[in-house]
């Protein structure tokens, strides 16, 4: 069956449109935000299970605390200057060179006669003097970041750094100034032949790092909202009925910031991608397999609008309590559509469902291995003709293996400590004995699609 001439739809609304609606309605109604299902108090017990971390968190400083050192950094914030220790051995070796070639020159002048004599005493003078000037650094006086500053700049050599007033700054004329100064004092005969000589090799070599700078406040910054500590996963974090310490509550804080922390656009267009990808395979399946359900739009409908209502419960669900999902039957969805269109595409809508649904779940896998289970026992249990006392135990047998899955997923650290209670097992119960109402209701569901 060709599936091309079935996104048109001539007249009707096409498939195209339906798929990037629902996708863009499911990246939307997906939970991207899962909240810290604890309250707690300092100096009162801790009166949830014994908490253990669910991954590994840095221990953070309080808002209030964070808040007035974040602002105490960016008062202190300044341009950061890398002090090019390359430029210094260059300028020096191009110093000797020099130095050299006027003492070759001058070989027979007898101005320069102490020049000739004591080479190595003006080398060793002028390159001292050099390290002494280009220690301190010079900067470019054009540099536009030494006007935009607080009134100093921090000089970064090595992993040494240290913050210089901006009057300490040296330039090229402050240079040209502490040599005019230094050389009459000097023990040389005849200093003066120095300055010229100095004077060609004097560069910048204190230079402005954009890099430095934003990777030291980003340092500052994470310095002041870190204690620098950090708990490992599956650590205990706290017991049931401990007094909960301040060391406690700054942890526990710590933990809500990270389920807390908000995410960021790229979240939402990575769902929706998957989500396209998702209805897209769905959609042009059905259009090759099952044409006669593509030229009925109502019967076309039901399907996303069952996904997008399943999402729905699911995210509200998590909102209210880590476990209340579980009490969503999914796996209810193949026997309401089994009979109105056919078992395949009962399964395939369930799939999108526990397909995106696991995506957007902190406890994804864990939630997957649980509504496996439960289709299993649906489709191995529930069949045609069966009475009430027959589906009570095919509902008891379906929460068996559903339990059983949330145990082997709890064991195998795939379930957050949340999950991992006694209530999600009577959840689970319950989700089972909710599921008995699906059978009778197929036989309703079908006559309704077939008066449509």
């Amino acid at each position: 069956m060709d599936f091309l001439p079935m996104l048109k739809r001539s007249g009707k609304l096409p498939i195209w449109l339906i798929v990037l609606c629902s996708a863009i309605a499911a990246a939307l109604l997906l939970p991207r935000q899962t909240p810290f299902p604890y309250r707690w108090q300092s100096g009162q017990p801790w009166s949830y299970h014994t908490l253990k971390a669910p991954f590994e968190f840095e221990v953070l400083y309080s808002e209030i605390q964070v808040q007035a050192d974040v602002q105490r950094v960016n008062a202190e914030h300044a341009p950061y200057f890398q002090l090019n220790a390359e430029v210094s051995r260059q300028q020096q070796a191009k110093f000797v060179q020099l130095l050299e070639e006027q003492a070759r020159i001058s070989k027979h002048d007898a101005q320069f006669d102490d020049l000739n004599r004591n080479v190595s005493t003006y080398l060793q003078f002028g390159r001292q003097l050099l390290d002494h000037v280009f220690s301190k650094g010079i900067a470019d006086p054009q540099e536009e970041v030494l006007k935009e500053n607080p009134g100093f700049i921090y000089v970064a050599s090595g992993k040494e750094e240290r913050r210089v007033p901006i009057g300490d700054v040296w330039t090229l004329t402050t240079a040209h100034d502490f040599l005019t100064d230094t050389l009459p004092y000097s023990t040389l005969r005849q200093p003066e032949f120095l300055l010229p000589i100095i004077e060609k090799v004097l560069v910048p070599n204190l230079l402005y790092s954009d890099s430095l700078t934003l990777v030291s406040k980003r340092q500052k910054l994470a310095a002041v909202r870190s204690t620098g500590a950090s708990v490992q996963k599956r650590e205990l974090v706290v017991e049931r009925g401990e007094i909960v310490s301040a060391e406690i509550s700054q942890k526990l804080d710590s933990l809500a910031r990270r389920y807390d922390a908000p995410k960021g656009p790229e979240v939402l267009l990575g769902y929706a991608l998957l989500a396209l990808l998702a209805y897209g395979v769905f959609f042009a399946w059905l259009c090759m397999q099952h044409p006669r359900i593509v030229q009925s739009e109502k019967l076309l409908l039901t399907l996303p609008v069952l996904t997008l209502a399943s999402i729905v419960m699911i995210s509200f669900g998590n909102r209210v309590a880590a476990a209340v999902p579980l009490l969503i039957p999914l796996y209810a969805v193949p026997i309401f559509l089994k009979r109105v269109y056919d078992q395949a595409i009962g399964l395939a809508t369930w799939a999108i469902i526990a397909f995106l649904t696991t995506l957007a779940l902190d406890w994804g896998i864990g939630w997957a291995i649980i509504q496996l289970a439960g289709l299993a026992g649906m489709l191995a249990f529930y069949r045609d003709g069966q009475g009430w006392k027959t589906r009570c135990i095919a509902a008891s047998l379906i929460a068996g293996l559903q339990i059983i899955a949330w145990a082997g997923a709890g064991f195998s650290d795939r379930l957050p400590d949340s999950a991992w209670t006694a209530d999600t097992v009577l959840f689970l119960m319950m989700a089972a004995g909710i599921s008995l109402v699906t059978f009778p209701l197929r036989h309703w569901w079908k006559a309704r699609m077939v008066e449509t």
